[in-house]
């Protein structure tokens, strides 16, 4: 990967969610986004497939993927895995099926994916050196404790020994759960107040609001989920002093870009349709040449250049699958 004219560009697509059978409006909306935005790059940021659902087989993850893949074109792409990704091929553990599906995106001669943890490299212009680096991190699924799992310490020594390699260069990291320290960038309340949002997980019997020095752009449409559990990644990443930003997934209508401590935390909202939104979005980044720490980024809403739109509100709030769930069970 290289720049060109001093620029790269990226779209970042999280929780996609997709089952074999994607739905039409997502899409039509990443076909929109590939076409006008013509990246250099796209992130696919975990939960890129549905994960469980009836009547789901090893083929239908196939499928699923496959699907993916072409709405890319001849784009290079790079996949990191959520904690649902794994949950379509029931049969096999974790480590069995995130091998099987890192062989199937393998396949594709655009896929710039590693197994596990990985990172990749962007030269300049001229196609003569390295001067930036992304970071890709499998944040895993759910912890034996409870909760989410956490970047553990053999990754974090991987961070290191990797940002030391590629010569800590300004970089960029990718991950599907977000980092424990979002809540630390928020006023606390104990009672319902407007403009705070309940809390997840272990803050559930809290509302929140970002403190206004924090938020650069975006909102909180939702509590995050990270981790209960503190693995002290982002203590690493402010150590090390080369990350400019991170991006994550996993709460699929937040869509905001706060500033933690010097490092930009960034929440990247879905585009599916087989899962709830309504703020379906697709991230867009821009790193220059001549300003790498610089952070361009902007986000391309299906409300706001899709007309085809679902005929039924509960389809548009909560996806197909809720959906189909509800209809289901009124039908018994």
């Amino acid at each position: 990967m290289k720049f060109t004219d001093k620029k790269f560009k990226f779209l970042i697509l999280s929780d996609i969610h997709t089952p074999h059978n994607m739905p039409i409006w997502t899409e039509s909306f990443i076909s929109y986004a590939m076409e006008s935005e013509k990246p250099d790059l796209v992130v696919l940021l975990g939960d890129n497939t549905a994960g469980y659902y009836k009547g789901v087989t090893k083929q239908n993850n196939i499928t699923a993927i496959k699907k993916i893949v072409s709405l890319l074109g001849d784009t290079s792409f790079a996949v990191v895995f959520g904690n649902h990704d794994h949950e379509g091929l029931p049969t096999m553990s974790e480590s069995e099926a995130k091998s099987f599906l890192f062989s199937v995106y393998s396949e594709s001669k655009n896929c710039l994916m590693g197994q596990g943890d990985y990172s990749l490299n962007i030269k300049d212009s001229k196609g003569e050196k390295d001067i930036f680096s992304f970071y890709f991190v499998d944040s895993g699924t759910y912890h034996k404790e409870g909760g989410y799992a956490f970047v553990g310490p053999a990754q974090l020594q991987w961070y290191k020994k990797e940002c030391e390699k590629n010569g800590n260069l300004p970089s960029y990291l990718f991950q599907h759960i977000i980092v424990p320290e979002v809540y630390d960038l928020m006023h606390e309340s104990r009672v319902p107040q407007k403009g705070y949002t309940r809390g997840q997980c272990i803050r559930n019997k809290r509302f929140y609001k970002f403190k206004e020095e924090c938020l650069i752009s975006g909102a909180m449409h939702e509590g995050p989920c990270p981790p209960d559990i503190n693995g002290g990644q982002l203590e690493v990443m402010k150590e090390k002093n080369c990350t400019v930003a991170c991006f994550f997934g996993h709460d699929h209508t937040n869509d905001f870009v706060s500033d933690c401590k010097s490092i930009k935390l960034i929440a990247v909202p879905s585009p599916s349709f087989y899962t709830y939104g309504n703020n379906r979005g697709i991230r867009v980044v821009t790193i220059h040449e001549d300003d790498l720490t610089r952070l361009d980024t902007r986000l391309i809403y299906y409300n706001d250049v899709m007309k085809d739109k679902p005929k039924s509100p509960l389809v548009n709030k909560w996806g197909i699958s809720k959906y189909e769930r509800i209809v289901r069970r009124k039908a018994r």
